[in-house]
């Protein structure tokens, strides 16, 4: 499980499945805690820049709302905030957002949040 401290302290939890993204999990549980700004593709995405690359893996076509994405063009994990037919980039999909969605879609552009295992 992950959980995204936004901004005014709301807590948006999800979830991370090793089967999903075998090459990257470990990447991404390494990288946690990480505090990283929040950027916006179009409003169908938002992401968080890491400070790793992660390897395609698994690319789909098709994304639903509330998936946790890897981006590795951009060496970023993302939230899809709509369902998405064709995405711009390369993603796979790593796991799902379970909690408090909702609060991802008022998060602001460049608005600073953190990233932490969660229980």
């Amino acid at each position: 499980m992950i959980v995204i401290t936004l901004p005014d302290g709301t807590l948006v939890k999800g979830v991370i499945y090793k089967s999903w993204s075998p090459f990257n999990y470990g990447k991404i549980i390494e990288s946690l805690p990480l505090r990283t700004r929040v950027y916006h593709i179009d409003n169908d995405i938002i992401y968080f820049p890491f400070q790793t690359t992660f390897k395609p893996e698994k690319s789909v076509d098709k994304i639903k709302k509330g998936n946790i994405l890897i981006i590795p063009y951009l060496a970023s994990l993302g939230v899809s905030l709509t369902t998405i037919k064709t995405p711009r980039y390369k993603v796979s999909i790593a796991g799902e957002i379970t909690e408090n969605f909702e609060a991802l879609k008022s998060l602001a552009r460049d608005g600073v949040v953190t990233i932490k295992k969660g229980e």
